[in-house]
């Protein structure tokens, strides 16, 4: 997208940094035969909308495969109801930790997830450095 609007504002056509606001001028960019946008730079900004078009569109079916998968999931369901947390993260979550069984309280859970650089000074200096460091990255 800041392709697209960098390659735009080269010939004078100055759009928002909000993704809608491009999304609604590359259109009329491209028609506007009056601006001073050569035929190579319509094809390309064209041809960039469209791929922009097409990751929009694989997004939201990812999104709604996301949606179904945490509509079946007990599990996710429960920790969407966590402030912040949507089906990506629940699913990621519960993917990650099944049914959580293997935690003893919520507290080793935590540190699963945690980030270590918060953990100091807050009593947790006796924990074994390799359980804080353990936590899955790809969550982070």
């Amino acid at each position: 997208m800041n392709q697209i609007r960098a390659m735009l504002a080269e010939f004078g056509i100055i759009v928002s940094v909000d993704r809608h606001a491009l999304q609604r001028a590359i259109p009329d960019a491209l028609e506007d035969a009056d601006n001073q946008l050569p035929d190579l730079a319509r094809a390309i900004i064209s041809d960039c909308f469209e791929h922009l078009l097409n990751l929009n569109q694989r997004i939201a079916d990812q999104e709604q495969c996301f949606d179904m998968l945490v509509s079946r999931s007990r599990q996710a369901k429960k920790i969407m109801k966590v402030a912040g947390i949507g089906p990506i993260t629940a699913a990621a979550v519960t993917a990650s930790i099944g049914r959580g069984e293997q935690f003893d309280k919520g507290r080793d859970f935590m540190l699963t997830f945690t980030v270590p650089a918060p953990l100091r000074g807050l009593g947790t200096e006796g924990l074994c450095p390799t359980r804080i460091f353990s936590g899955s990255m790809t969550i982070r």
